[in-house]
């Protein structure tokens, strides 16, 4: 979608030939441009709504942003978030990405799913957890690395498994 955005009002019936979300002249307020924007936004959306990938209901595809694209990655392939900071590590089956979003936003999207927050700053995939060590509270995922798991949530992460599972 195109906005124009100049201080000539001369070219404003042209540019809606080339039918242009907005035409915004020169001074604008904040309001007037986040009105075209949004104009904008709702034309990508008729046009392509984005309906994630699901299987049953399940969200399988999440789209994790960085600062030139945008990486569409199975959750399957996902072994767990860590927050670093304010942004996200994303450690995966066969490389790591990061993400400037908060953890926090990877966990809401991902509530319905089968990632857990075994502490504040990790999300674990479940399918990925292979040991759990009740002495130092610590989970082993399938790359081998080491998450802790916090007393407050490790009843409801071992009951979450089935079969045989008390400590």
């Amino acid at each position: 979608e195109i906005i124009f955005v100049t201080a000539h009002q001369e070219y404003a019936i042209e540019a809606f030939k080339f039918r242009a979300a907005a035409y915004v002249l020169k001074p604008y307020s904040d309001e007037e441009l986040a009105e075209a924007v949004n104009i904008a936004l709702a034309r990508i959306e008729e046009k392509n709504p984005v309906r994630p990938r699901t299987t049953n209901g399940k969200l399988e595809i999440i789209g994790i942003p960085d600062t030139k694209s945008i990486d569409y990655i199975h959750l399957s392939d996902i072994i767990y978030f860590q927050a670093e900071n304010k942004c996200t590590k994303i450690v995966l089956k066969d490389r790591v990405l990061y993400s400037s979003y908060h953890i926090g936003l990877f966990k809401n999207e991902l509530n319905d799913s089968d990632f857990f927050e075994v502490h504040r700053s990790y999300l674990v995939n479940k399918n990925a957890v292979q040991r759990y060590i009740p002495k130092t509270s610590t989970i082993i995922m399938s790359n081998k690395n080491e998450i802790p798991l916090a007393r407050s949530v490790k009843d409801i992460f071992l009951k979450s498994f089935l079969g045989i599972t008390k400590h």
